[in-house]
């Protein structure tokens, strides 16, 4: 038996109205049943990630990285990618590019990880028109798409005051207000891949439109300079 198609209509019912309550059992079943694949195929991916990756890395880096430039620049274009691609761990690959190669090696991981994240942004904000509400209708929530559509042609200051009124007070003022430092935090935050990681952050970034380009590439370039940065400066036994 073939999925029931969505038929993407723009649900006007009251906020208090469950959105699936004009479903069929069958509708709802499979909408749960997507959900669940959805979940389950991110965990699945975040885990055989976390565990392949970083002992790849360390054995390439281990074998051949110390003193061949062209393998070192291979590494870190290989980082970049893996990056800016959503729900892998790339951040494992950067500090084993830092504890292979040291001090030597802090600016460039940086640039890269910088460079890595503002692609993600990039192509968020190239799809944004059009990716997140086809997304929504397709995993049953119209009315998700409804309020997304709705946005997509206004400007950034509408779309915050939009976002305000929609949301609960505290949560407009602060969360909105501050969107910038909950982003480095998010960023930054141990294991963030379960969420994203920094290339699915910034990709829901972009495609939110909430956020100014230059603004975006300051705050990458403040929140991934810690580590680096003291790795840098004290060398990279601080991360052993």
């Amino acid at each position: 038996m073939s999925p029931p198609s969505d038929n993407g209509t723009v649900d006007n019912r009251t906020p208090g109205h469950n959105v699936y309550s004009g479903r069929s059992p069958t509708a709802r079943r499979w909408i749960f049943l997507r959900w669940i694949l959805l979940i389950a195929g991110v965990v699945l991916f975040n885990y055989i990630a976390a565990r392949g990756l970083a002992d790849l890395a360390e054995a390439r880096l281990s074998t051949g990285m110390s003193g061949d430039a062209l393998v070192a620049l291979g590494a870190l274009a290989v980082y970049a990618v893996l990056l800016a691609v959503p729900f892998v761990p790339g951040v494992e690959i950067g500090l084993s590019l830092l504890i292979m190669q040291g001090a030597a090696a802090a600016p460039f991981v940086h640039a890269a990880t910088v460079a890595s994240l503002s692609i993600s942004y990039g192509l968020g904000s190239a799809f944004a028109t059009t990716l997140p509400c086809a997304f929504l209708r397709r995993m049953g929530l119209p009315r998700a798409c409804a309020f997304v559509d709705a946005m997509k042609d206004l400007d950034r200051p509408a779309r915050l005051q939009t976002l305000q009124n929609a949301v609960p007070r505290w949560v407009g003022r602060w969360i909105i207000g501050h969107r910038y430092i909950l982003l480095a935090l998010l960023i930054n935050i141990p294991g963030n891949s379960l969420i994203g990681g920094g290339g699915g952050i910034l990709l829901v970034a972009g495609l939110s439109r909430l956020y100014s380009y230059p603004a975006i590439l300051l705050t990458l370039t403040l929140a991934t300079a810690p580590v680096p940065l003291a790795v840098w400066l004290m060398g990279a036994e601080i991360l052993q």
